[in-house]
């Protein structure tokens, strides 16, 4: 009973089989019967291979089948119960269930079928649409935008890997036209080709070789319903064809786009080193100005260009604020009849330097700079000395120019910052520069001000005081420590030039003498060398554009502090280095002093040339260093020694490096990127109108003769140009022979004047008005030629003055006026600079077409 069911449903199942596959086939046909004429589709039909089932068991006896292998007691029941069931299922489990296939997360590990489902191919092509849909979805586009088509799959354009050498193909796909024509210039210019777009609007670009005869070209269009641009046409055969060395398809534009990554790795490469980059690697010919203009471009590239850098300056203000809390960040726009505003100013101070500044001494230096970038303008710096005696950058601003105005808007702001209170516990060291000085006489009056000797140093020579004398004298000067000291220096001056002492005593001594400086800062600086020190700090942000140049000095201020912090935290020592230094060379001056002790704190010292008193109680020394310094000179070292006591514990406590790490112990805060700055709705400025000067832009300063040579050229000195002076008149600036004072130069007279001063005087004078000269008259006389120049000076070839005067031009002379006596005569030349030459006075009336009066031809022919 069992056996017939058994085979019936293996019938069943069988039939079963074979009308699915007709109907599938019926189906089929269905499907291309309703299937459009101007259609085409692939459709994959598969039969798939019949199971291959053992139904030999059926012809075998009951006991061999193990389906029908069942005990006695449980051979009439329909539905048997018995211990082995679970056993028997196991074995038909392990022999028919293919264990490859993944049940609830797990892959079986048995033997798999033999027979598959699919075939190899079919079953390659739906694993690799799985996999492609699964990682893109915007794969499965059609080209015509027809969702019942196969759409073919044309290669893409990758502009990050393919776009230093790409290569052209049928069907190529570009994001936009202008990625496809950079590419094409690429794959044409670096295999040497000249090409030409004949065709290059919105909705074509064709480009051909050059060479006649050439069937190269290629042709780019849009795809319809999409904003890409596809390869359409494409011949890719050269005829006729060679590597042109002189290629002038090569633009400074596609220079600085290709070659941009050379300057992000090396922002200081040389034109020659970047021309030389670029005919070795495109095997051509560039000029040197196409490849600075390449460079330009390239850089400008990197760093945005200055519209772009400008309007996100106001983001950049709100950046900072929110980096750096209690900072004072100022931006100046200047309003205009355009509906942007238009960058004036922008101050920057930091919440690190102000609270850092605090625990430095009361001196700042101020200096400005010129900016060597596109946007023009200046730098004003505000920089203090830090208890190592280095520099402090506390504040700056850029501004358009130095002058009285922009000094006092820095000013201010500075000293609202610093909250200078107590002017006259303030000193500033300065160069004088434009408006300086009245901003310092309206802001801070009782302020103590300083000027940089140097720069004395150079105004006195600009006014004629040379020589190595005289600058020794003013530095001794300027080095004397009491003013006894002073005035023995500036009589030493006068004795070797008393026009320079004169020059130099109009300056106000208490800004370049020691010997009249306040003792409250504890500091004796003669130099601005931390301005100085500044600029040369940030010299490699001064070409920048703004927001680069603020970024740039940002990070080195930031990276320094951090530096000397972490430097200051190795320390274990009492005194900064530089101050240690200082006080071991006073402490070996010290050994030659001879302590005479008066009480417990007054001591006097008599040294090998001088003798000086010491009051130890209130830190002070008759020779002014130790109270100049708060560092103990060499005759209180040796009062300190009569006591035996340390000279480091009378140091002031600013050089002590507890104090230098408080100055430090604040950091300046980093920024994010720009797309994550604050977001200003206000408009953004516009950048200042600067005009370009002419020629290439200028990096160096300019030295002064006796300056050392700059690092660029260390093997020769720069020319020394001579003044010249005139052995006339003894003036500076010109020679006996450009003198105004030389004898024989005729008078100028302007025209319409009738006779000059002298004929008045004379009671022989004859003035004769002349007809204007034209050049049809000069033409009409074959033996004159007058050359047309703006302007004729006369003078005659004697030494005695005749009294010619010709008033005019060369082509038109209004009036002669001639003053002689009745006994002269004229025989000598008369020659006029410019080509007329007349040798006597009746051939010069006769050549200016005079008409003369019986009476006064023959007074002239006598």
């Amino acid at each position: 009973m069992i056996n017939k069911r058994l085979n019936f449903g293996i019938n069943l199942g069988i039939a079963c089989i074979w009308a699915v596959l007709v109907l599938r086939q019926i189906l089929i046909y269905g499907i291309i019967n309703h299937i459009g004429k101007n259609r085409v589709v692939e459709i994959f039909v598969e039969h798939l291979n019949e199971p291959e089932i053992d139904f030999s068991f059926l012809d075998n006896d009951n006991n061999s089948n193990p389906l029908l292998s069942q005990s006695s007691e449980s051979e009439c029941d329909d539905f048997g119960d018995s211990d082995y069931d679970m056993e028997e299922d196991d074995r038909l489990f392990e022999k028919w269930v293919d264990h490859d296939i993944e049940f609830d997360g797990e892959v079986g590990k048995g033997k798999s079928f033999d027979n598959q489902l699919f075939s190899d191919e079919m079953q390659n092509m739906i694993e690799g649409e799985h996999s492609e849909g699964g990682e893109n979805s915007d794969e499965f586009q059609s080209v015509h935008g027809s969702d019942d088509e196969v759409t073919p799959k044309f290669p893409k354009f990758n502009p990050k890997t393919e776009n230093k050498n790409p290569d052209l193909n049928l069907g190529l796909i570009f994001s936009s036209k202008k990625e496809a024509k950079f590419a094409i210039e690429t794959h044409c210019l670096r295999r040497g080709m000249m090409y030409k777009f004949d065709r290059n609007d919105h909705r074509r670009l064709r480009a051909r070789c050059k060479k006649e005869g050439c069937e190269w070209y290629v042709y780019v269009s849009p795809i319809q319903g999409d904003k890409s641009w596809q390869v359409k046409g494409y011949n890719s055969v050269h005829s006729k064809c060679s590597w042109n060395y002189n290629n002038n398809n090569i633009r400074s534009r596609w220079l600085g786009k290709t070659f941009v990554k050379k300057f992000k790795n090396n922002p200081k490469l040389g034109t020659n080193e970047f021309r030389s980059e670029i005919c070795s690697s495109l095997k051509c010919n560039v000029s040197k100005q196409q490849a600075y203009r390449a460079k330009q471009k390239a850089i400008n590239i990197l760093l945005g260009s200055l519209k772009e850098q400008f309007s996100t300056i106001r983001n950049y203000c709100l950046e900072l604020m929110r980096s750096n809390p209690r900072s004072t960040v100022v931006l100046k726009l200047t309003d205009n009849d355009e509906v942007q505003p238009t960058f004036s100013r922008l101050y920057v101070c930091f919440e690190a330097c102000k609270q850092g500044f605090k625990n430095c001494r009361r001196v700042i230096g101020v200096d400005g700079c010129f900016l060597k970038g596109p946007q023009g303008g200046h730098l004003l710096t505000a920089v203090g000395v830090d208890p190592n005696n280095a520099m402090y950058p506390i504040a700056y601003a850029i501004v358009e120019n130095e002058n009285k105005d922009s000094w006092v808007w820095f000013l201010s702001l500075l000293q609202s910052d610093l909250e200078l209170d107590e002017e006259y516990a303030w000193t500033f060291m300065s160069d004088k520069q434009k408006g300086l000085i009245p901003a310092f006489e309206s802001l801070f009056p009782n302020a103590e001000n300083r000027f940089c000797v140097r720069h004395l140093h150079s105004n006195m020579k600009r006014d004629g005081f040379t020589g190595q004398s005289l600058k020794n004298a003013l530095w001794a000067a300027a080095r004397a420590t009491r003013i006894e000291e002073f005035k023995a220096r500036m009589e030493q001056l006068k004795e070797l030039d008393e026009d320079a002492y004169n020059w130099l005593v109009k300056k106000p001594a208490n800004q370049w003498s020691r010997s009249h400086f306040s003792t409250l800062p504890k500091c004796d600086i003669l130099l601005n060398n931390m301005c100085e020190s500044f600029n040369a700090f940030i010299l490699p942000a001064r070409d920048k554009p703004i927001i680069t140049l603020l970024e740039t000095i940002r990070n080195l201020l930031m990276i320094r502090m951090q530096v000397n912090r972490d430097k200051a935290r190795k320390w274990d020592f009492l005194l900064c280095p530089k101050i240690k230094s200082v006080l071991a060379k006073n402490i070996k001056e010290a050994a030659e002093c001879i302590p005479i002790k008066s009480d417990d704190w007054h001591f006097q010292i008599i040294g090998p040339f001088d003798q000086h008193n010491v009051d130890l109680l209130s830190r002070s020394c008759s020779c002014r260093r130790w109270d100049l310094t708060g560092i103990p000179c060499r005759h209180t070292i040796s009062a300190i020694w009569c006591r035996n006591e340390v000279p480091e514990d009378y140091v002031h406590d600013v050089y002590k490096v507890s104090t230098y790490l408080r100055c430090y112990e604040h950091a300046i805060q980093g920024v994010n990127g720009a797309e994550l700055w604050p977001k200003c709705e206000l408009p953004p400025p516009l950048p200042p109108k600067y005009e370009n000067k002419p020629g290439r832009p200028k990096k160096m300063r300019r030295r002064q003769p006796d300056e050392p040579p700059a690092a660029t050229n260390t093997t020769r000195l720069k020319k020394c140009s001579k003044s010249l002076k005139c052995g006339k008149c003894g003036v500076v600036g010109h020679n006996a022979r450009t003198c105004n004072k030389r004898s024989g130069q005729a008078e100028e007279m302007p025209i319409g004047t009738s006779q000059p001063p002298s004929t008045q005087e004379s009671n022989h004078t004859q003035s004769t008005s002349l007809e204007p000269f034209n050049a049809q008259s000069a033409s009409s006389q074959p033996s004159t030629t007058v050359p047309r120049r703006k302007k004729l000076p006369v003078r005659k070839a004697g030494s005695k003055n005749m009294g010619l005067k010709l008033v005019g031009k060369s082509n038109n002379i209004s009036s002669v006026n001639v003053n002689v006596t009745q006994s002269s005569r004229i025989n000598s030349p008369i020659i006029v600079r410019g080509g007329m030459n007349f040798i006597t006075l009746p051939n010069l009336r006769a050549a200016l077409g005079t008409q003369q009066t019986e009476k006064g031809q023959s007074s002239h022919d006598k």
